[in-house]
């Protein structure tokens, strides 16, 4: 595996916000550099190009407050824009760090 220059930088986003968000074109190693935190069973991935992901994710607010302990890792975040208004809620009730990591392509939504 190439390592990832900006695996020290996710790192440190996640020790002080509760949100960290990585962007970029599709196929430059935004997954590649997000699976590298799942370090245990304190960590959920979903990946939103999963139907059975999106399925999970149906109502987010309460399918994310089961993890709230956790580190949660959204693939592919753009493709299910209420996951931020969920996200936000959530975060607003509990801004402890390292709370989510989102991935996806450069849209306004993933952006804000």
């Amino acid at each position: 595996m190439i390592p990832r220059i900006l695996h020290s930088t996710v790192e440190k986003s996640l020790h002080i916000s509760p949100v960290t968000a990585v962007t970029g074109p599709r196929q430059c190693g935004k997954t590649t550099l997000a699976r590298q935190f799942i370090t245990g069973e304190n960590v959920h991935f979903f990946d939103l190009e999963n139907p059975a992901d999106l399925f999970a994710l149906e109502d987010p607010v309460f399918a994310l407050q089961a993890y709230s302990e956790d580190l949660v890792i959204i693939d592919e975040a753009q493709r299910m824009p209420e996951i931020f208004p969920a996200v936000r809620v959530l975060v607003d009730q509990d801004r402890r760090p390292g709370r989510f990591l989102l991935t996806g392509s450069a849209s306004p939504d993933l952006r804000r």
